[in-house]
C-alpha cells in the first residue's frame, strides 16, 4: 500500500481521476525535506520586502479560479503556479528555479482555458498551494487562541516575505485556509488586501453537490472547506442539501466576522459582474492595491467570460438544494 504523503489532510478516498497520485507526492515530500534545511538558510538571510499581498476570501465553486486565472495572465500579479506549488517545504527555491527558465511568460490562451474543481491544467497557471498552506494550519489555530508570535509564525512570515521578493508586482494567493484567517494574515504580514468573492448561493450549492458526487462518488461526503460551526452542521443535518446551504452561509459569515474591523483593506466582487467586465475589476484590483498598472489589459484578458449559472442536475436535487438555500436564508 502506498504511504500517504504528509500535508494532505485527511479526507475520504477520492474516485476515479481524482485520486491522487500518493507514490509521487511521497517522492516529492522527500525532495521537499531534502531542500527544507538550505530553504531556511536562504530566507533567513533576505531584507524585508514591502510588496502588496492579495488573498482570495470565498466559498467554493464560487468562481475563485476563474478569478485567479484572470489575474495570473494580466502579468500584473506574482502567483503561485503549478511548478512552484511542488516545492511546498522550500517555496523561495522554487520560485528561484521557475524564475530561471521563464515559465510564468505569458503563453496564454483563453480560448482553452479550464479547470476542474480548483485544479488548473497548464504548468504556469495558478494553484492553490494546498500542502503549504495546510503546514500552517495548526500555527494559525493556536495564534488565533493566543496572539502570540512563535517560531513557526517567524517562519511564515519569512517564506511569505521571500515569494514576495521573486517579483516587484502585488503577491495572489488562493487557498481554503487563507480564506479563512483574513484577520491573522492582517496581523503578521505587513500590507494584506481582501477579495471577498460571492456568487448566487444557489449555484455555489449545485457545484459543491456536483463536487461531492464527481470526486467522492457520494453526494452526503463533506467536501472542501468547513467553516467554523462545522461539527454542528454535521450533528444537526445529514442530508446534503442542508449541509450544504449552511456550510456557504457560515464561510460566509466566519469571512465577514473576521474581516469586519478591516474593511478598508477588502474588495467585494461578485462572480457574475467578474465574467460581465474582467478587465475593469482587474484594473479596479490593481488601484485598490496602490499598484500601477503596466499592461493593456485589453489585449490579454477577453472583454468577458460565459456565466455559467444553469441547471446541471435532476430537477429533484436541485429544488432541495433551492429550499435548503431558502430555509436557511443564505443571503451573500
Amino acid at each position: 500500500m502506498k504511504k500517504q504523503a504528509k500535508f494532505r489532510i485527511e479526507e475520504p478516498e477520492r474516485k476515479g481521476k481524482y485520486k491522487p497520485d500518493l507514490w509521487l507526492e511521497n517522492i516529492l515530500f522527500n525532495a521537499n525535506l531534502a531542500l527544507e534545511p538550505l530553504e531556511k538558510k536562504l530566507i533567513s538571510k533576505l531584507s524585508c520586502v514591502f510588496i502588496p499581498y492579495i488573498s482570495l476570501c470565498y466559498a467554493p465553486r464560487s468562481g475563485s479560479t476563474l478569478l485567479s486565472q484572470i489575474i495570473a495572465f494580466s502579468g500584473e500579479f506574482n502567483y503561485i503556479s503549478n511548478v512552484m506549488a511542488r516545492f511546498w517545504l522550500a517555496p523561495y527555491i522554487g520560485g528561484l528555479l521557475e524564475k530561471s527558465l521563464g515559465i510564468k511568460r505569458r503563453y496564454f490562451n483563453y480560448d482553452t482555458i479550464t479547470n476542474k474543481y480548483g485544479v488548473t491544467r497548464n504548468i504556469y497557471e495558478p494553484h492553490e498551494f494546498g500542502f503549504f498552506w495546510n503546514r500552517w494550519i495548526k500555527p494559525f489555530e493556536l495564534y488565533r487562541k493566543t496572539r502570540k508570535i512563535n517560531e513557526d509564525i517567524k517562519l511564515f512570515k519569512m517564506e511569505m516575505n521571500a515569494i514576495a521578493s521573486l517579483s516587484n508586482k502585488p503577491l495572489f494567493f488562493k487557498n481554503g485556509t487563507s480564506s479563512m484567517n483574513p484577520d491573522i494574515l492582517h496581523e503578521i504580514l505587513n500590507d494584506v488586501y481582501f477579495i471577498i468573492l460571492k456568487r448566487d448561493p444557489l449555484f455555489i450549492a449545485q457545484s459543491i453537490f456536483k463536487a461531492r458526487i464527481n470526486i467522492y462518488g457520494n453526494p452526503n461526503v463533506w467536501w472542501s472547506t468547513k467553516p467554523s460551526n462545522f461539527n454542528e452542521i454535521c450533528k444537526e443535518y445529514k442530508d446534503p442539501y442542508n449541509q450544504i446551504a449552511l456550510q456557504i452561509k457560515y464561510i460566509y459569515k466566519d469571512i465577514e466576522e473576521r474581516t469586519s474591523k478591516i474593511k478598508d483593506r477588502c474588495i467585494e466582487l461578485y462572480y457574475e459582474d467578474l465574467c460581465k467586465a474582467p478587465v475593469f475589476y482587474t484594473e479596479k484590483i490593481l488601484n485598490c492595491v496602490g499598484y500601477t498598472q503596466c499592461n493593456d489589459l485589453k489585449s490579454l484578458i477577453p472583454e468577458k467570460f460565459e456565466i455559467h449559472n444553469k441547471i446541471e442536475i435532476s430537477k429533484k436535487d436541485f429544488e432541495l438544494l433551492r429550499e435548503a438555500i431558502r430555509r436557511h436564508d443564505v443571503i451573500i
